[in-house]
């Protein structure tokens, strides 16, 4: 699917993304929209629909993600994918932030079917051992964490099939990594714990040579 030329057919309909245009609650006039969109995108309408919220939310997340970074101090950050031509949404989303910042609500009033980018980063964190997430460095500077958030934003633009294979390569490369990891820390507890046995042997032995 060609994905600038989606967003461009979208940008022509307001009621599909703007919560202020006078038919915006109108569903009859929002599904006729997306068929004239998926006639000119050569689609369905349901694929441009999945693709659109897909790609809008790619869109939020990596604009959350540079502000992120700038505030961190970050001097070389990546231009943001089809940043351009979204530009007609930036308004709309700037606004919705201002009125409540934990607002996610879906525009086209429908349940999100795209992957949310934070969950998989949310997800990944946690499949990393505590210890090394209880490091001394702050998150701030932690590369290893800028680096899966740059890596879920990457993968939420694949379609679902390739995220779902790609997150599970992903997962089972981590979950091997970590039994690797608990399975040398239970080695180096057992040579401890036998090393002080033998210890405690050899000062029992030395002090029972001692009254001969």
């Amino acid at each position: 699917m060609d994905e600038e030329l989606l967003i461009n057919l979208v940008k022509e309909h307001g009621e599909l993304y703007d919560s202020e245009h006078k038919q915006y609650e109108d569903q009859h006039k929002r599904e006729a929209a997306w068929q004239e969109i998926a006639k000119r995108a050569n689609q369905t309408a349901q694929e441009c629909r999945d693709r659109w919220k897909r790609l809008r939310d790619n869109y939020r997340k990596a604009r959350k993600l540079r502000q992120t970074k700038k505030a961190q101090g970050f001097k070389k950050i990546k231009p943001i994918k089809y940043e351009k031509i979204f530009a007609f949404i930036d308004s709309i989303i700037d606004n919705r932030e201002r009125t409540d910042p934990t607002e996610l609500a879906d525009e086209d009033s429908e349940s999100a079917s795209s992957t949310n980018i934070d969950k998989f980063v949310e997800v990944t964190q946690n499949a990393v051992p505590e210890y090394e997430r209880n490091n001394e460095e702050s998150t701030e500077n932690n590369t290893l964490v800028n680096f899966f958030a740059n890596l879920g934003e990457t993968v939420n633009t694949f379609p679902p099939d390739v995220q779902i294979r790609v997150k599970r390569d992903i997962f089972k490369i981590i979950n091997e990594a970590e039994e690797e990891v608990l399975t040398n820390r239970l080695n180096i507890r057992e040579v401890r714990r036998v090393s002080r046995q033998d210890v405690n042997v050899k000062f029992e032995s030395s002090e029972f040579d001692s009254h001969f």
